[in-house]
């Protein structure tokens, strides 16, 4: 939150749509309602919202001593089964993909800022509290095959997002980004593009 509050003054960015991935999205719910003067539009792409979803981040919240130094012993192989498990379409997992999310675990900060993010996620939990509050034009992207998007998480968005619009990319699951770039690309141009 502090980051993208700094680099919205440096930046001096004012009235933008704001768009949050996965667990991003509730850190970009946050911020919509921490400073509603300055976005415009929500754009929530598979997104990690609801207490359901929590799974295994639920259980780091018992854990959040241990993160750092468990940051530490992630290994590549099992990054590339996280990914793995997150897609429909395993052949977009590449070595290049896996060394891109396993980096952070390596690097010399990396492991700090991993520990740190995953603790506010952790810590801030789910935003479904937070979601009737969001005032902004929301639109909400998921894959047909996210994991993540559960019978019923659809419908529970629609009726707690006040001004929702909900799109499914079929054939994709968790990373849309990865597995279906265009259509993720079209369908947020599209919403913003018509004022929301």
């Amino acid at each position: 939150m502090k980051f993208l509050e700094r680099f919205a003054e440096a930046t001096g960015l004012r009235n933008f749509d704001l768009m949050g991935t996965s667990i991003g999205a509730s850190l970009g719910v946050r911020y919509s309602l921490r400073h509603p003067e300055q976005v415009r539009s929500l754009i929530l792409s598979s997104p990690y919202l609801l207490h359901g979803q929590a799974g295994r981040v639920s259980r780091l919240a018992r854990r959040r001593a241990l993160m750092r130094a468990a940051s530490h012993l992630v290994m590549r192989h099992l990054i590339q089964r996280q990914l793995e498990e997150a897609v429909y379409r395993t052949e977009v997992v590449t070595s290049a993909l896996v060394d891109a999310y396993w980096r952070p675990f390596v690097a010399p900060e990396g492991s700090r800022v991993v520990a740190e993010v995953l603790s506010n996620v952790v810590v801030g939990g789910p935003a479904e509290e937070l979601l009737p509050e969001v005032a902004v034009p929301t639109l909400v992207v998921v894959g047909s095959e996210d994991p993540l998007a559960a019978a019923g998480t659809l419908e529970r968005l629609r009726r707690l997002i006040h001004a929702c619009r909900v799109v499914v990319i079929l054939d994709s699951g968790h990373l849309l980004m990865v597995e279906a770039p265009e259509a993720l690309s079209r369908t947020i141009l599209s919403f913003v593009r018509q004022g929301r």
